[in-house]
């Protein structure tokens, strides 16, 4: 199945669904009582808005409630140990999940691939999901701009809530590329190249997050396996800061008795967001800086810092540049 039925199938899905204007905003928002725990019943009148400090409407807001889209993405190519634990929590979570969530499963090794389009047949889902490759090359780095364009492709197509969660497991020595600098004179101690051994996925990283915070679906990650060496640490941390520069979640795995619960972190977080729409000013310039209140001055809100500006014609503004002042378009960033 290909990526474009995707699409086909969400427009079905929500045909009578009204799509946002290309100049609106969205944005994925946690609101916490001061225990911590989610408020539920939330409406547009209950946020406030700024937009680059000033005042900005708050047009809909879809919450738990709603209906939500989760592109789960498998990258799982190594302990099956821990791959069967964390396909057994996901599949608790399919059998019981509300009438709200449609889940689409996606493959990352070896080139992207669809396994199911959005659907609420638990059954098909948890067949799909067992039956799944968990060998090859790992493609979390490879896929995940295309995951994300995907994923606000059907935000702007659709009323709903839409989030991507990433299962995966992959060490950045194992994948297709080359990010890992080889040593040039393994017998000189005082070779440069072993001080910057990470400096291409560092490379790698930055572009990508970069190129990330040109789309609005949060970005969740749950690694089921920590490694310590430097080359990992790097890649590792590159995955949680995707995670933070698109208001996503990263959980990382120590044991094997970690891992269902945190798959069940990552989903629970998923589940209890809101996702805002915003009007945004004509003469609004990114980067686009968000703050929200609510009217409960006790609650905590959560949300990315930075949201992607969409022009009229649907591309995205590039990041940290305003239009120029002769009317031309902002070219259209990585997709």
């Amino acid at each position: 199945m290909g990526l474009r039925r995707l699409l086909a199938i969400l427009g079905l899905l929500w045909l009578a669904a009204p799509s946002a204007p290309a100049t609106d905003l969205r944005a994925a928002v946690w609101v916490d009582d001061a225990s911590g725990r989610p408020l539920e019943n939330l409406e547009a009148g209950d946020f406030a808005a700024e937009l680059n400090n000033a005042a900005a409407p708050v047009e809909s807001a879809l919450g738990p409630g709603d209906p939500l889209v989760l592109l789960l993405v498998l990258d799982m190519v190594g302990d099956l140990n821990r791959i069967d634990v964390a396909r057994g929590a996901i599949a608790s979570h399919i059998e019981n999940m509300g009438e709200q969530w449609y889940v689409a499963l996606l493959q990352a090794q070896d080139g992207l691939l669809t396994l199911q389009d959005p659907t609420q047949n638990r059954r098909q889902l948890i067949d799909k999901l067992m039956a799944a490759s968990v060998s090859g090359f790992p493609g979390l780095l490879d896929s995940v701009e295309q995951v994300a364009s995907l994923g606000d492709t059907m935000l702007a197509r659709a009323g709903v809530r839409v989030a991507v969660l990433y299962l995966t497991d992959g060490s950045i020595s194992e994948y297709r590329g080359d990010y890992v600098n080889t040593v040039v004179n393994p017998s000189d101690r005082g070779d440069l190249s072993r001080r910057f051994r990470d400096r291409l996925i560092q490379e790698k990283i930055a572009s990508l997050d970069s190129a990330l915070q040109a789309y609005s679906p949060p970005l969740f990650f749950v690694h089921l396996e920590e490694r310590q060496n430097s080359q990992d640490v790097a890649y590792q941390n590159g995955i949680s800061q995707f995670a933070s520069s698109t208001g996503g979640g990263y959980w990382i795995s120590r044991s094997l008795s970690d891992v269902p619960n945190l798959v069940q972190q990552a989903l629970g977080r998923i589940g209890s967001h809101y996702s805002l729409t915003l009007e945004a000013p004509a003469d609004l310039t990114p980067p686009v800086q968000l703050r929200l209140t609510t009217q409960d001055p006790n609650a905590v809100v959560s949300h990315r810092a930075q949201l992607p500006l969409p022009q009229a014609d649907g591309k995205k503004a590039k990041k940290g540049k305003k239009a120029k002042a002769d009317g031309k378009k902002s070219k259209k960033g990585p997709s």
